[in-house]
């Protein structure tokens, strides 16, 4: 099996790869999924990612549940401290570019939008396996915070290409319950 750090290169290659086009329709598809899905429908608030580059773009998401009355929460790590905070947004517009040009809530909005709580968490990856299990960008983040269970349902948001047999795991890891791709909503073992 290839080692972390080649799988993260071949991941994201492969992700930039896409062309705008197929992103675009992917991307909308798996909008579509999350949007007619009744984990969606149940849940009055939502952690979601808030994309950059190939991600699977999330901004309309975003936009179209904080246009429904959902509470819409997005992720904050602080530098130096790789424990994952949802932080509550109101609008989009007041997301503007933070590390690596992610979107992100202004600094000094940070203590007062932290919640403990949310129905639905969506999470990146860069590839899925069939137990569930994801491989990351390697913070860690997002498996400390799934470990604490502050959430009802969490699933993992990707391209089908990103779904593979096996990716390396850690006893910390923490699988997700199913993956949302543009072929529709997978759940693992399947």
């Amino acid at each position: 099996m290839l080692q972390k750090k080649e799988l993260r290169e071949n991941a994201i290659n492969g992700r930039n790869n896409l062309s705008t086009a197929l992103w675009k329709r992917d991307s909308s598809q798996i909008l579509e999924e999350i949007l007619n899905s009744c984990y969606y429908s149940q849940a009055q608030s939502l952690f979601v990612f808030v994309s950059f580059g190939k991600e699977v773009d999330t901004h309309p998401l975003i936009k179209e549940s904080l246009a429904r009355g959902k509470k819409v929460y997005i992720p904050f790590v602080k530098k130096g401290d790789l424990s994952l905070k949802m932080l509550e947004i109101y609008t989009f517009d007041e997301l503007e570019p933070g590390h690596m040009g992610i979107l992100s809530l202004p600094q000094d909005l940070v203590e007062d939008r932290i919640r403990n709580q949310v129905d639905l968490v969506l999470v990146p990856g860069l590839l899925f396996d069939d137990q569930g299990y994801r491989l990351g960008y390697g913070g860690g983040c997002y498996d400390e915070f799934l470990a604490k269970k502050t959430h009802k349902m969490a699933l993992g948001l990707g391209f089908s290409f990103q779904r593979v047999a096996q990716v390396p795991r850690e006893d910390h890891d923490i699988p997700l319950s199913a993956l949302v791709t543009e072929k529709g909503l997978e759940f693992f073992g399947d």
